[in-house]
């Protein structure tokens, strides 16, 4: 079986997009809406840009075959697309990673001796990780009456599950910044519980916890929040990661390691 090289999949999937394009822009306007009706699946056309949820739009019938295809086939263009951009990125990231890699080895590589003598050239990722965690930033007050919680590092926190998310970011050896201020637009300054950074990419990246789900009120602005974040491009599964908790469901810490897998 022949081997698929990283430049091969690159250059199939810079193919593959190239052609998505030209036929989305060909394509009719408009969304495709199925229904079902006795088990019979009946197509309505819609704006473009509209959400399809709940709208009725107007009724495609047999006469308008071509039409329902090509919708059908934008549709599913589209969402093609969106998956080919993301491998591509994703490939791009580990050929820019390794040419990193070998670069930094050129460094690291020299004993310690010859280190103090030499300019590295270029910036190394871990004096870069450094003063990224040196940077210093206002951290919102706590009020009298707080709770006194402090992280295994003396750290202080708001809540017994930030102090474990904390403990286990460390123990993940994850760079972090708690309640680090963040100006976001449409909302103003925002300060996520904490604010990660990739030590390989040296992306940051949001990771809120929402304590009292069960609570109507306070689940409604957590949501208002994510889509705050959202309209910012700081996007759930890519730079964004949240945790929940309930009364009846507590945190359990254990689960960070596999929501943040793709991060560290």
């Amino acid at each position: 079986m022949k081997r698929i090289t990283l430049k091969g999949e690159k250059n199939e999937l810079e193919r593959i997009i190239r052609i998505l394009d030209a036929e989305i822009k060909a394509a009719p306007k408009g969304r495709l809406r199925t229904n079902y009706k006795r088990k019979t699946p009946q197509y309505y056309i819609c704006d473009e840009g509209a959400g399809t949820s709940g709208m009725t739009g107007r009724y495609l019938g047999r006469k308008d075959e071509e039409l329902i295809k090509a919708l059908a086939q934008k549709d599913y263009d589209k969402r093609l697309l969106k998956e080919a951009e993301s491998r591509l990125n994703a490939l791009e990231c580990v050929q820019q990673e390794d040419g990193r890699l070998k670069l930094e080895q050129v460094y690291y590589s020299l004993t310690d001796a010859r280190k103090q003598l030499i300019n590295p050239r270029i910036k190394l990722r871990q004096e870069a990780v450094r003063e990224w965690l040196d940077t210093p930033y206002e951290r919102k007050d706590f009020k009298d009456g707080d709770p006194e919680i402090y992280t295994e590092a003396g750290e202080r926190v708001r809540s017994k599950s930030e102090k474990m998310i904390a403990d286990k970011l460390r123990l993940l050896e994850i760079p972090y910044k708690y309640e680090c201020p963040m100006e976001l637009r449409g909302y103003g300054t925002i300060y996520p519980d904490f604010t990660l950074l990739n030590k390989y990419t040296l992306q940051p990246a949001v990771l809120e916890h929402f304590g009292i789900m069960d609570d109507a009120e306070y689940a409604a602005n957590a949501v208002a929040k994510v889509r705050t974040y959202e309209r910012n491009n700081i996007v759930l599964g890519r730079n964004l990661f949240l945790t929940f908790e309930t009364a009846g469901a507590p945190f359990d810490a254990r689960s960070l390691e596999s929501i943040l897998a793709d991060f560290i």
